[in-house]
């Protein structure tokens, strides 16, 4: 019982990251400042109280809808919520099958990077998918604290300074790779965030899994696509926002590549 209640605390705790990250996503988005300012609702702006802001529950007690003007939510603050909590319980539950340096300063800094970055690549999926926009800002923090870490490890003896080096070139590659798909479709077939994605994600994956990474995200994409389709939620002149499936990508080829 107390293994239980020890999870979904952490789970809470996690939706509650979710729920800010909602928050900076959809200011970044927008323009807007993060810092200051309380929430409104979607659609009528009234300021909301902090019984309306309950990570995943008010979602759920109010059925999808504004308490204040009873019109319907984005899935966005459930997804995102949800999702941001299983992230905190896969990383506490399944961490010391993941995390396996027994040296500091390696053994703090590497799961707390790969918490972070997994909140980021939540984030920049978030944007991608609901707003059609990969903010920078997302991008560049996740390279530098990539870089960061990296460093770290090769001064601590466990990470190579070749592979580093081999890293930077791979993902200076696959961000010409894109920028030529980019090139050529003139626009239609990659958007400039995917472009400067490819750099934080080819960091993240090292030179050894860029390539599964890449296959991973196109056939998924592809599927997709092809499933929309034929349901006819999308016609062959709409594009999908494809930075989810270069963040899928990336995840995949981390875990099994």
């Amino acid at each position: 019982m107390l293994s239980i209640f020890w999870y979904v605390l952490i789970f809470f705790l996690g939706a509650s990251v979710g729920s800010f990250l909602n928050v900076l996503v959809t200011r970044t988005v927008r323009g807007e400042g993060w810092v200051k300012g309380r929430s409104r609702c979607d659609h009528c702006k009234k300021t909301l109280a902090s019984y309306d802001m309950i990570p995943v529950l008010s979602y759920l007690l109010y059925r999808g809808k504004s308490r204040c003007c009873h019109k319907p939510l984005s899935y966005q603050h459930l997804v995102v919520e949800s999702l941001t909590g299983l992230l905190f319980v896969w990383w506490a539950a399944l961490s010391s099958a993941f995390f396996l340096l027994v040296t500091q300063p390696g053994q703090t800094a590497q799961p707390v990077f790969w918490l972070i970055t997994g909140i980021l690549f939540l984030a920049i999926a978030v944007s991608d998918q609901y707003y059609g926009v990969i903010p920078l800002p997302f991008v560049w923090i996740g390279v530098i604290l990539t870089l960061g870490y990296r460093l770290i490890l090769i001064m601590t003896g466990t990470y190579m300074p070749m592979d580093l080096v081999w890293s930077v070139v791979a993902a200076g590659v696959l961000s010409g790779f894109y920028l030529l798909l980019r090139v050529i479709t003139r626009g239609a077939g990659m958007g400039e965030g995917d472009v400067w994605l490819a750099i934080y994600l080819g960091l993240v994956m090292g030179w050894t899994r860029i390539l599964t990474g890449t296959m991973v995200a196109f056939v998924g994409g592809s599927i997709v696509g092809i499933v929309l389709i034929m349901f006819k939620l999308k016609t062959r002149k709409e594009t999908i926002p494809f930075g989810p499936f270069m963040v899928l990508g990336a995840i995949a080829s981390l875990i099994w590549g």
